[in-house]
């Protein structure tokens, strides 16, 4: 209490903003920081470049041609298609099991959500 009295009255509105957004930065640095020291100091390399190295385990079933010497890139793209095929599959075979109300509820509801997320990016 006594601290929201200090911060109260001894900033105005454009010095707490300051502060606040100084604050979050100190502390997403420090974060970073201590995180890249980590590690470094446990010799764990990060990054991106594991995407090039091959996978080295198959996947039985496959949209896209894939074998165990395909790039772990290519893994991505697989596991991302076969999700998208069994979740095709499940609201598929989800809306016909469903009477006609409860299925115009679903597609509403899809509806409201895509909607949503483009009035939010907007």
């Amino acid at each position: 209490m006594v601290g929201g009295v200090i911060w109260k009255y001894a900033f105005n509105h454009g010095e707490q903003a300051f502060a606040s957004a100084l604050g979050v930065v100190l502390f997403f640095a420090y974060i970073v920081g201590n995180t890249m020291h980590n590690l470094d100091r446990q010799g764990i390399a990060s990054g991106f470049g594991f995407l090039t190295k091959a996978a080295g385990f198959g996947i039985s079933q496959t949209l896209v041609d894939y074998s165990e010497v395909s790039p772990n890139a290519r893994v991505f793209w697989v596991g991302l298609l076969n999700t998208i095929l069994v979740a095709a599959l499940g609201v598929t075979l989800a809306f016909n099991s469903i009477g006609w109300k409860a299925q115009n509820f679903l597609f509403n509801a899809v509806g409201v959500t895509a909607n949503l997320a483009q009035v939010i990016l907007k």
